[in-house]
């Protein structure tokens, strides 16, 4: 018999969800095959069997939540310690009713049902105590459960958002998704119960203590696997890293014509952003001693540069990191970035590609935000937060001009670079952004 156990995705990953079982007890499996979707810190694993075999046993019900190296399930790899096949599977003919058995309740904690009736019965909420087996004994089996509702069963449904609508009472049949591919996410259940009659958003009958005038009704949404890792690094690192700041207004007005001009070629559309994060880049290969990370032991100083850049999605705040950013084209940075932001948002990226990274770039741009200060994501000594590009009065040669302005603050760890360094780099990026030449090399 072998026991299979949670494996540990990344260094930083501590724990994780069962999302998703790819198979029940009885399935044969071979190596290779998936035996469930872990969600992991920032993203969702299918995890693969590493023997073949029957399974035996599952030991980790959906939407649990546990620790790494976790037994998750066992697998008979010779397939001999499989238990016998189960009534709905074999041919036994129900034994015949007596007065006796027609008229006996079976207690709730003795009632006989097949493996696969009860799995059926975890997933649609069916209480088992009130079905009638027509198995053998009264065991009660896969047939005598009514069919669950199929109206959400090709939607993908997120675990928070059935714990809230367990929470809330709203049938998920009724919830429209606004996750990839229609996901239902949490928040699509909360919104729904708001603005439906199902749950009334108006404060209960029952007299309740208010605070500074406003009420105490909420409605507690589980933390998410994503919410809680970012909660705690960010945390550690405005506790633990000694953030200083720095800000530059760039006039963009240059930036913007070579981006038209480029995306006049017909071929796939580049972003300001995918402009600013190459900017990035060559300002770093121009001031390399600010392409560092801090470690306790020695400074770690970088021959390439791995950009983050900050994506949100409905599950929260992902990072992928876009490699070796100064020898790759514009086209090459925006079709990187656009592929790795998509799978970002449903979940799909491997580890590998949302860990590391040299700096970091957020954009609140294109929600209006003029300006604004980011935390930086250690062990990366610098993030880049950009805001909208606008039009402003600015003075050109002792007169007033109307030009496209964009302000970004670069936020600097102090251990990792000195003042003197972090304006040298903000000054070469603001020399790029303000002639492009060089970002379309």
């Amino acid at each position: 018999m072998t026991e299979i156990r949670l494996p540990q995705y990344g260094m930083g990953m501590t724990d994780g969800t069962i999302i998703k079982w790819h198979v029940a007890v009885g399935d044969s499996v071979a190596k290779g095959a998936p035996l469930c979707d872990v969600e992991a810190a920032k993203t969702t694993v299918e995890f693969e069997s590493p023997v073949g075999g029957v399974v035996v046993r599952i030991m980790v019900a959906l939407d649990e939540n546990v620790p790494i190296n976790t037994p998750l399930l066992e697998i008979d790899e010779s397939g001999a310690g499989m238990p016998a096949p189960i009534a709905e599977e074999a041919d036994v003919p129900p034994s015949p009713p007596t007065a006796e058995t027609e008229h006996t309740s079976v207690p709730a904690d003795e009632i006989k049902a097949t493996p696969l009736a009860r799995r059926l019965a975890e997933q649609s909420g069916v209480d088992l105590s009130a079905v009638q087996g027509s198995g053998p004994n009264g065991r009660i089996r896969r047939n005598d459960l009514a069919a669950p509702a199929t109206t959400t069963s090709s939607v993908q449904i997120e675990p928070r958002a059935r714990k809230a609508a367990r929470e809330l009472g709203v049938e998920l049949a009724t919830v429209t998704g606004s996750g990839p591919s229609g996901r239902i996410v949490a928040e699509d259940v909360v919104a729904h119960a708001k603005f439906s009659a199902q749950v009334p958003v108006a404060p209960p009958a029952a007299p309740q203590t208010e605070v500074s005038g406003e009420s105490q009704s909420y409605v507690e949404i589980k933390h998410s696997m994503m919410r809680r890792t970012i909660a705690r690094r960010l945390t550690e690192s405005k506790q633990t890293v000694p953030h200083f700041y720095l800000k530059a207004n760039c006039r963009i007005d240059a930036l913007l014509a070579a981006r038209k001009a480029i995306n006049t070629e017909g071929q796939e559309k580049v972003s300001v952003n995918d402009l600013v994060i190459r900017a990035i880049a060559m300002a770093l290969v121009e001031v390399a001693d600010a392409n560092v990370t801090w470690d306790d032991k020695a400074m770690r100083k970088y021959d390439h540069v791995d950009i983050s850049v900050a994506v949100a999605t409905p599950r929260g705040l992902v990072t992928p990191v876009v490699r070796n950013v100064e020898r790759k084209t514009i086209r090459q940075i925006a079709a990187e970035v656009k592929e790795l932001a998509a799978r970002g948002r449903e979940g799909k990226l491997k580890p590998e590609e949302y860990q590391g990274g040299t700096t970091s770039i957020s954009n609140l741009g294109m929600f209006g935000v003029e300006e604004f200060s980011a935390i930086i994501n250690p062990p990366q000594s610098t993030i880049f937060a950009v805001g909208a590009g606008e039009e402003r009065i600015v003075p050109v040669n002792g007169h007033p001009a109307v030009a496209t302005m964009m302000t970004v603050t670069m936020s600097v760890d102090h251990r990792a670079i000195d003042g003197a360094v972090g304006a040298q780099l903000l000054a070469a990026f603001k020399a790029i952004v303000e002639n492009p030449v060089r970002i379309l090399a």
